[in-house]
């Protein structure tokens, strides 16, 4: 089984962080960030709805890491929510 990388106890206050983006899906996020930031100057009242987009984009294409499970007779599903 696979080990997760964690730094040494006491060097971070970070408890939790938002998982890397996917490669592919990078330019999704800056697309949809450069449109939320374009409509920042022209209807100035859409922009948070856009950013929440921008969110949903980029939660979409999380890359957290993950550790399969091992096992005989294990089902695991792609989509496995891990």
């Amino acid at each position: 089984m696979a080990s997760l990388d964690k730094p040494p106890l006491g060097t971070t206050t970070v408890k939790w962080r938002f998982p890397d983006i996917h490669p592919e899906g990078r330019k999704y996020v800056a697309i949809a960030a450069a449109i939320a930031f374009a409509f920042l100057f022209i209807w100035d009242f859409i922009v948070w709805p856009l950013a929440f987009l921008t969110l949903g984009v980029a939660a979409f294409f999380r890359d957290p890491v993950r550790v399969t499970p091992q096992g005989e007779g294990l089902i695991v599903s792609p989509a496995d929510g891990l």
